[in-house]
């Protein structure tokens, strides 16, 4: 699972960002993401 939690790590993974890391990495199955604003697009 990939975590995106930006209160606590001072930045947002960028969208471009995640889909390199699940193609570098196919165990990646998920994203938490705890961005905190549901309008918030990746």
């Amino acid at each position: 699972i990939a975590y995106n939690v930006p209160g606590r790590t001072g930045s947002n993974i960028a969208a471009d960002t995640i889909l390199a890391l699940a193609k570098d990495f196919p165990n990646i199955k998920a994203i938490k993401e705890a961005y905190g604003r549901i309008s918030a697009k990746l």
